[in-house]
Order: structure tokens, then C-alpha cells, then sequence
């Protein structure tokens, strides 16, 4: 009899951890975004425009890892444990503002995995330029066509996912003051439970006027941010799994208990 009730709790509690691993096998959070910028115009309503020193930036981070990298076509990548985040950028060897890349961040935490972890992709350019040709004000117009998209996924209810992309257009003069700064927000939010937003074309546009002959300092930035909370929180299965183990346990006791008396 001894025997037949050992055997008995060792079938409930092999089924109780079949329960628990197949709940722990489902959790998952996760949340991703992208961005990508093509063809930028950069216009003036008279002279010609001159770049000097324009360059390509592309920027990655995954939680502590991180690279950053210039030029006429940089590509960077970070991988962490649970995130990875990447940029791409590319400017025509003639230098104008038709700047083309992609940003992308990536983020993903098993369900009963506690922690928090975030990623950032960036794509951009920046540089200087002169409006000749002329004396006084003249305006300049910027057109930048993008296209982002965000999407998350949470399974437990104490679990917060986010992601976002935006672009960000500055402007500062030689000295270093600022003209304008301006952050496009494409798609963002702290998202609970949301499937996210579908990728979302949008053409961004700002004017400003500046003056002849005179040197400024462009930054265009397109950046992707994920990050992910995860606090692991007992499931229906997992608290009944446990009240059956826990039963078993007690009974199987008593009833040694019960024989010794």
C-alpha cells in the first residue's frame, strides 16, 4: 500500500511539472519598431545651395553594447541578451541632403524571465551648408518621405512593452545656437496588450529662413526604441499546479502518520 501511494505522487507530481513547463514554454514580451528615411530634399527659394562636410551616421544600442559609425554608407549593429537594435544610413558621393537609411530595435523576454532591456537603432546625417547667390533672408524647405512602424506583445498583466520611432530635424548656426529643433513622432506610446501600429508612410516638412552667404549646421536623426519590463507573475495553471503538488503532499503525510500511530 506503502508503494502504490508513492507511485501515486510521483505520477502527480510528473503531470504537475508537465503543466508548469508547457505554461512557461507560452510567456513571452516582446516589442519591435523600425524607420526608414529616402530621399530627403533640402531647397531654397533662390541661390544654390553648397554642403560641406556632410556625412552619413548609423547607431545602434542593445542595453550596455553600442557602436556608432560615419561615413558615406555606415552600417551598425548591437546585439544584447534580449535586444538588438540597428541603423543604416547612405548620402550620394555628390554631397546633397538626399539622405536614404533605416532604423530598426528589436526586444524580447521570455514570459517567467525577469528583467528589463531596451534597444535603440539610429539612422541620420549631418553637416554644414551655405545659401549663395544672393544677400538678405531666403527661405529653405525641408522634405523628408518616412515610413515607421511599431508592434508589441505582452502575455502576463505586471508587464509593460514599449516602442517608437521618430525623426528629428535641427538646425544650429557656426557659433553652435540653435535655429530649430524639431522631433516628428511617428508612431509611440507605452503599449499594454496592443498589436502595435502597421507600417505608416508620412512625408515630413518644416520651413525655415536663414540668410545668404552665411554657414549653419544641419542633424537629421531617424531613431527606433523598444523596451521591455518583465515581471513574471504566477499563472492559473502555475497556482493550481501548485495546489495539487501541495495536497498530494499533505495527504501522502497523513496517511504516514496515520500508519505510525
Amino acid at each position: 500500500m506503502k508503494t502504490q501511494s508513492i507511485i501515486a505522487l510521483k505520477v502527480i507530481l510528473a503531470g504537475a511539472l508537465c503543466l508548469a513547463s508547457t505554461s512557461l514554454v507560452r510567456a513571452e514580451e516582446d516589442a519591435s519598431s523600425g524607420i526608414s528615411i529616402s530621399n530627403g530634399t533640402m531647397t531654397a527659394s533662390g541661390g544654390t545651395i553648397v554642403f560641406s562636410n556632410f556625412t552619413a551616421n548609423a547607431g545602434a544600442v542593445a542595453d550596455a553594447v553600442n557602436q556608432h559609425n560615419t561615413g558615406l554608407s555606415p552600417v551598425a549593429t548591437a546585439t544584447s541578451t534580449y535586444s538588438t537594435g540597428t541603423g543604416n544610413a547612405t548620402i550620394p558621393p555628390t554631397i546633397s541632403f538626399n539622405v536614404n537609411g533605416a532604423a530598426t530595435a528589436t526586444t524580447t523576454i521570455a514570459g517567467f524571465t525577469p528583467g528589463t532591456s531596451t534597444a535603440t537603432g539610429t539612422a541620420g546625417a549631418s553637416g554644414f551648408f551655405t545659401v549663395t547667390g544672393g544677400t538678405g533672408p531666403v527661405t529653405i524647405v525641408f522634405s523628408i518621405p518616412i515610413v515607421g512602424f511599431t508592434s508589441t506583445h505582452i502575455s502576463g498583466a505586471g508587464d509593460i512593452t514599449s516602442a517608437s520611432d521618430s525623426l528629428t530635424l535641427s538646425l544650429l548656426t557656426l557659433g553652435g545656437t540653435s535655429i530649430m529643433s524639431q522631433m516628428f513622432s511617428v508612431n509611440s506610446g507605452t503599449v499594454v496588450g496592443s498589436p502595435g501600429s502597421p507600417a505608416t508612410p508620412n512625408t515630413v516638412s518644416d520651413t525655415v529662413i536663414l540668410n545668404y552667404n552665411q554657414q549653419y549646421q544641419v542633424n537629421l536623426l531617424a531613431s527606433a526604441v523598444t523596451s521591455v519590463t518583465n515581471v513574471p507573475e504566477p499563472t492559473t495553471t502555475s497556482l493550481l499546479v501548485l495546489g495539487l503538488v501541495s495536497g498530494s503532499v499533505l495527504l501522502f503525510r497523513r496517511k504516514v502518520a496515520r500508519k505510525n500511530a
